[in-house]
């Protein structure tokens, strides 16, 4: 996939985030490196019991992880989206009022 956005949880969007977890697990030819890269350089991602020594904030080997290294679930996914969403709309409707107050 063509878009590193779709990889990293700080950026992109859920929709973007799930089709790149369903291409990997789905069509990647590499996901097999990906997995054993990924157990090479995170040896507690073979446990997924373990949350310390993970990726954190990225989709790798088809699997979400976030910025604490635990694995994410894809409601999680969608409520983690929803939670960013909402918070951008906050900060865009709190930059909206700090504007008309000084203006005034």
């Amino acid at each position: 996939m063509d878009d590193p956005d779709s990889w990293d949880l700080d950026s992109g969007d859920v929709k973007r985030w799930l089709r790149a977890i369903r291409m990997c697990r789905e069509s990647c030819p590499f996901l097999a490196e990906c997995v054993a890269a990924r157990t090479r350089m995170y040896p507690a991602t073979a446990d997924f019991k373990a949350s310390r020594s993970m990726p954190a904030g990225v989709i790798w080997a088809g699997i979400a992880y976030s910025d604490t290294g635990h694995v994410l679930s894809e409601h999680v996914l969608r409520r983690l989206a929803s939670t960013i969403r909402n918070r951008r709309l906050c900060d865009v409707s709190t930059q909206s009022a700090t504007a008309a107050c000084q203006a005034a």
